[in-house]
């Protein structure tokens, strides 16, 4: 599918050739490897190659996708992870349940005053979930009590949403894999939900499925179903990962690094409002479609390219653009010659994409829509890259509020999007009377028919 997190694709030969390139342009590549890896949950050589790498450029970056730490951050780390692991040394047989419940439920774990302290951090802030008895019996509770949140926190989705949640009974095809959602992802997908509230179908409900374990090949996540209407997530976060975009460090943040779970949230609700409104125009953002169907990604150079599927003559598929022409076809049908690498590409694109994931014309779509929804900090990196899909994914954004959440009086939007990028009532426009709403609901049919004056 072209929606799919799927694509091993990347170019880490090419991130390594411009050795001799400027300190921006080094964290320029090291933000979109960063992004590139966490949505593919890439290999141990592309793990090592990026570690490697913001030491290099960025070492006091930390990576918070990746479950590594900057050699100045490995301390504090560690420290935060004794916290869950060695909690007690007077009830070690209660160890891994401990670290079973804090992974279970995305909370942290703490002994204090002789008690366990739970508390949980999304929003950058810690908040306590209670003080609990370092037993079994306190454990037990513990597990009670979070299990009442997460179904309260799901109600309160469900009811605010047009969402549901699968489960292992609604979803056969993964077997047992399906699982509950943790608080901590809980509170991503509510983020995410408010900020991309136009998005979502107003007649197909949203489905959410977690599975509980990630296998190689599966993206980070996915749209599935003929409407997109079903978003699975492959495996639980990280250990050290962000889950909301807000957890990110400032140098993510500064970079534009998208790679928390909320980030994943943005663009998986950018591929269904891709679906839903019917109104993203691709030639608005450097693509051309071809007589057979496909699209082609311009250059500046007036040439059209799509991602490589061919393989070469020893049975490797190179990774790579190749070059098309208006009808479909390969410039060079018998060879891979002019293969171009995806970095290379970047620079060439007539329209700049927002990262190293654009390999067709929906990602390119919603890698934009997420960068423009997710923070100040994001919105302003997105306009500086990529200026050009970042005027096209506001006026789409704006467009796509007005036509879904409705218009008031004077054909102003109902909603607008607060200064947390949220999308709210604005309740500065008036609702439209009924009389309008009913004209507006039949027109062209309805014809206002003038007075008739008759001569006294």
């Amino acid at each position: 599918m072209t929606d799919e997190r799927n694509h091993h694709k990347g170019d880490s030969k090419d991130h390594q050739r411009h050795t001799n390139a400027d300190s921006d342009d080094d964290a320029k590549q090291l933000s979109q490897r960063v992004q590139h890896t966490m949505k593919h949950k890439g290999s141990h050589h592309d793990s090592h190659h990026l570690h490697s790498s913001f030491n290099k450029h960025l070492p006091d970056l930390k990576i918070t996708g990746t479950g590594g730490y900057a050699p100045a951050e490995a301390k504090a780390a560690a420290a935060e992870s004794s916290d869950v692991i060695n909690i007690t040394d007077q009830s070690k047989s209660e160890e891994p349940r401990l670290e079973s419940l804090s992974k279970k439920f995305g909370v942290k774990l703490k002994l204090k005053d002789g008690k366990l302290e739970c508390t949980t951090n999304t929003r950058g802030t810690d908040v306590s979930m209670g003080a609990y008895e370092n037993t079994p019996e306190g454990l037990n509770s513990l597990d009670s009590d979070l299990t009442k949140k997460v179904n309260e926190k799901k109600q309160a989705l469900v009811k605010e949403y047009n969402v549901k949640f699968d489960t292992q009974e609604t979803s056969p095809e993964y077997g047992d894999r399906a699982r509950e959602p943790r608080l901590d992802e809980l509170d991503a997908l509510d983020s995410a939900l408010k900020k991309s509230r136009s998005s979502l179908s107003t007649n197909v409900e949203q489905r959410i499925l977690f599975l509980r374990d990630w296998r190689e090949g599966d993206p980070a996540m996915q749209t599935q179903g003929k409407w997109n209407n079903r978003v699975v997530v492959y495996g639980l976060p990280r250990n050290g990962a962000a889950v909301s975009s807000e957890q990110r460090s400032e140098e993510e943040k500064r970079l534009g690094i998208l790679n928390s779970v909320e980030d994943n949230f943005l663009h998986e609700f950018g591929h269904v409002g891709d679906n839903t409104s019917g109104q993203v125009d691709r030639t608005k953002y450097g693509w051309q479609r071809l007589e057979n169907g496909d699209w082609a990604k311009k250059t500046t150079d007036e040439k059209l390219y799509i991602w490589n599927t061919r393989k070469d003559e020893n049975g490797n598929q190179p990774e790579g653009w190749v070059e098309v022409n208006s009808k479909g076809e390969f410039i060079h049908p018998d060879s891979l010659e002019g293969l171009i690498s995806n970095s290379q590409m970047m620079e060439k694109a007539l329209v700049k994409p927002s990262s190293d994931y654009f390999y067709t014309p929906e990602d390119d779509f919603a890698e934009g829509i997420a960068r423009y929804r997710q923070s100040p900090e994001s919105r302003a990196k997105l306009a500086q890259d990529a200026p050009e899909l970042c005027k096209y994914v506001e006026e789409y954004d704006k467009r796509e509020i007005a036509d879904k959440l409705g218009v008031g009086e004077g054909n102003k939007p109902l909603y607008k999007r607060n200064e947390k990028f949220e999308i709210v009532r604005d309740e500065s426009v008036a609702e439209k009377s009924t009389m309008a709403k009913f004209r507006d609901a039949t027109v062209p049919y309805f014809i206002s028919v003038p007075p008739i004056f008759y001569p006294l």
